[in-house]
């Protein structure tokens, strides 16, 4: 004759307790990673915007010779450092400065001379 032996071990509350204070760690991780990820992007779109609205406002004013947005330009020199010891680049720059009453904004142009070489 076989006597059967049921396992009557199950999950206890403290594992089920367990259990979901980790999956409420990570679902908390996750959230705050969003969060952030959402917040940069809009921080993003609002500097983008006000970007935008103020050279509409350069290039609307310079057509109609009335603006109020000031633009100064000086040149810079831009140097690449490939790594530590390594190849160097020197790139001549004009920085264009744009101000008025929404802000700041600042354009980085290259200026490559005539005779550069084509770098790949």
């Amino acid at each position: 004759m076989k006597v059967f032996r049921f396992d009557r071990r199950g999950t206890t509350i403290v594992e089920v307790i367990v259990a979901f204070a980790v999956l409420m760690m990570l679902v908390s991780m996750v959230n705050g990673s969003l969060k952030m990820a959402l917040d940069m992007t809009e921080r993003s779109r609002r500097r983008r915007e006000a970007s935008g609205e103020l050279l509409r406002e350069y290039y609307l004013g310079e057509e109609s010779g009335e603006t109020g947005v000031k633009r100064q330009d000086s040149k810079a020199v831009l140097e690449f450092v490939q790594r530590e010891g390594g190849d160097r680049f020197q790139m001549d720059v004009i920085v264009r400065q744009y101000s008025g009453e929404s802000g700041t904004l600042y354009e980085v142009v290259s200026e490559l001379p005539a005779d550069a070489e084509e770098r790949p």
